[in-house]
């Protein structure tokens, strides 16, 4: 199933006096959007007007605590290339892209692309993702495609993307393929252990994971390539049954693949692939249960027509509070969880249950119409020295999505975040 992209449009009444507003950085607003909602039971695509892309394989979507099937609201926004930290020796060749949802790690990897129209034939395509809690940028392992000049990454969370050139060297990325011959199994892979040939070239590798489809899958591939570094690798693969739109997958069986040496340099025009991981069944010895280096998964929140989530990232366990208020005046918090007119918050991020990126989610399935008022509250330190935060609040509206960066402190208490009207 291929979903509709839809425009993001988005305002904050106030926010220019309290430096609130879209990842925009008061430049002039940028078009390049879109939004999406995918269920567990679903598969989809969420592609912009310039072409930057989401693609949602089924069961990505984690499912809800209760182990029903989740709704998670995909959206893309152009921002600016200041959100974007360009490494050394890299040129930024793209526009900028905030992916979302933030703060959630997916039961299955997602496919991220992004245009890079002025890329040259002699230099090497990267993708790079900014991890949200450090700010730095963290080279993925991408697929480049010089015809339609897109590269592409797998992952199972999303942030801030976007795409790098550089010369052509021995110590450039390598690739292998990764080939699902079975007809009914997803086979993913992950990397256990590794020692890289050039370590300097990449000192912090991020090697993703990469996930096949069942060969003959309409609108999925079964052979694909994982860009990884030079190096010598621990692969770990896992299986599972491909799940339906009323069955979920199976559970994976898991083992691992010693030796997988990533030699050569591979980069565009002439591609050339280390190593050959194929399989179409589990092999005799495989193990119950997925592999180590698979991420758990972040249960799927409550959305409907009106979605408001505020993520912030830190190590230390930083206490920050979700307000927002309805066109009655009620407002959702933890203090009143749920109001008359609909308004829900589901999670809630406190200093007894911190998880470092874990957003907190207010919602409506039906809502009402008029104005909101969105508020972030500092609530505590959780005894750590930290005295301010900064945050992103995604407002969703009628399936139309708009980020919010601010920063809130000890000292400011609260910061009013934007209004936005339902119609």
């Amino acid at each position: 199933m291929t979903l509709l992209a839809v425009l993001l449009v988005g305002g904050c009444e106030q926010c220019e006096d309290l430096g609130i507003g879209p990842d925009d950085d008061d430049e002039d607003p940028v078009e390049d959007v879109a939004s999406a909602q995918v269920s567990s039971n679903q598969s989809g695509t969420v592609t912009t007007p310039g072409g930057a892309k989401i693609t949602v394989p089924i069961y990505a979507v984690p499912l809800t605590p209760t182990g029903t099937n989740g709704t998670m609201n995909f959206s893309i926004e152009q921002t600016t290339s200041s959100s974007f930290p360009t490494p050394s020796g890299e040129t930024l060749r793209s526009n900028v892209y905030r992916f979302g949802p933030e703060g959630f790690v997916f039961a299955a990897p997602v496919r991220v692309t992004i245009p890079v129209p002025n890329a040259a034939t002699s230099d090497v395509v990267s993708i790079f993702r900014v991890d949200p809690t450090t700010g730095a940028a963290i080279r993925y392992p991408g697929e480049y495609d010089p015809q339609a000049k897109t590269v592409s990454a797998m992952t199972t969370s999303l942030s801030i993307w976007g795409a790098t050139t550089r010369p052509t060297a021995n110590t450039a990325n390598g690739a292998i393929r990764l080939v699902n011959t079975s007809s009914n199994y997803w086979l993913s892979a992950c990397v256990d252990q590794y020692t890289l040939t050039y370590p300097a070239a990449d000192p912090n590798p991020q090697f993703g994971m990469a996930s096949s489809a069942p060969a003959g899958s309409i609108g999925w591939n079964s052979s694909i390539v994982w860009g990884l570094p030079q190096g010598t690798y621990r692969v770990c693969c896992q299986m599972a049954t491909a799940g339906t739109v009323s069955t979920p997958p199976g559970q994976p069986v898991s083992w691992l693949v010693n030796n997988v040496n990533v030699s050569q340099a591979s980069v565009y025009p002439n591609y050339v692939m280390s190593a050959t991981i194929s399989y179409g069944a589990p092999p005799i010895g495989a193990t119950a249960g997925p592999c180590a280096c698979t991420p758990v998964p972040t249960p799927s929140v409550g959305t409907g027509q009106v979605q408001v989530t505020l993520t912030w990232f830190s190590q230390q366990a930083v206490d920050l509070d979700l307000y927002v208020t309805d066109p009655s005046g009620a407002t959702v918090s933890y203090e009143r969880p749920t109001v008359a007119s609909g308004g829900s918050l589901d999670r809630d991020n406190q200093c007894s249950n911190y998880q470092n990126g874990r957003p907190e989610n207010v919602f409506w399935s039906t809502a009402p119409t008029g104005q909101y008022v969105v508020t972030v509250k500092w609530f505590s330190g959780c005894s750590s020295s930290i005295t301010s935060m900064p945050f992103t609040v995604r407002v969703v509206n009628k399936s139309q999505a708009t980020t919010y960066n601010g920063t809130v402190s000890a000292s400011s208490s609260s910061v009013e975040v934007t209004r936005f009207t339902v119609r």
